[in-house]
């Protein structure tokens, strides 16, 4: 089954999607990386860790080779319909 993980950067949507994919699942996640943004500008640090944002773009990769699975990621705000839309869609190509 092919499934949109909404918010799969944060700390619920990460491991949903992890889990979603270990269980045989084609995931995308589609996440705007806000959380990344109000950490930096605020000068804080998460209470739970968060990769540096190339690590996590490369992450898909990794998992595809670990997983033998595909694993999409898109930097995407979800109130942009026409962004999401078109993610869905070429998810079902």
């Amino acid at each position: 089954m092919k499934i949109l993980v909404l918010g799969g950067d944060g700390y619920l949507g990460w491991p949903t999607a992890l889990h979603l994919s270990q269980a045989g699942h084609e995931v995308a996640v589609a996440d705007n990386f806000i959380r990344r943004h109000y950490d930096d500008e605020l000068g804080v640090e998460s209470l739970v860790p968060i990769e540096p944002l190339g690590d996590a773009v490369l992450a898909p990769r990794v998992l595809e080779r670990v997983l033998n699975r595909q694993f999409h990621i898109r930097r995407s705000h979800l109130s942009d319909h026409r962004s999401v839309n078109e993610f869905h869609e070429r998810m079902n190509d």
